[in-house]
């Protein structure tokens, strides 16, 4: 369940019926182009800034200015290894489910969350 008065995209809806059918329907055609727009978007990791320590099959990066660091699991380490050079969301996805057992649909659920997390530390390039 969402929180009360938030659907499942955290937005607010409407109070009013009527008014929350176009809000909700207007929110979710937007959140649609906002997917498509990122799928589109060509995806980059930043050089230089992070010390990158490899331990087995998992990786940790640590911002050299900031000190935050990140553990990256195999799949993360995957992709960010995929991300020395530009990808697109869907290269991405057809190359982890050629490599993994899971879904085209699975794979964009957890892909696009964690390039939004990579985004968020300041460690994509994103054109």
């Amino acid at each position: 369940m969402y929180p009360a008065g938030f659907n499942e995209y955290g937005h607010v809806l409407a109070i009013a019926f009527l008014d929350g059918i176009y809000r909700e329907h207007r929110t979710k055609v937007s959140h649609l182009n906002y997917l498509y727009r990122m799928a589109e978007l060509l995806y980059k990791r930043v050089e230089g800034k992070f010390l990158v320590s490899q331990l087995a099959d998992e990786t940790v990066l640590m911002d050299t200015v900031s000190g935050d660091y990140m553990g990256l699991n195999p799949v993360g380490t995957t992709i960010w290894k995929l991300l020395q050079e530009p990808q697109t969301i869907s290269t991405l996805v057809t190359t982890l489910t050629g490599r993994y057992e899971v879904t085209e649909e699975q794979c964009r659920l957890e892909v696009e969350p964690f390039l939004q997390e990579l985004d968020k530390r300041k460690m994509l390039a994103i054109e």
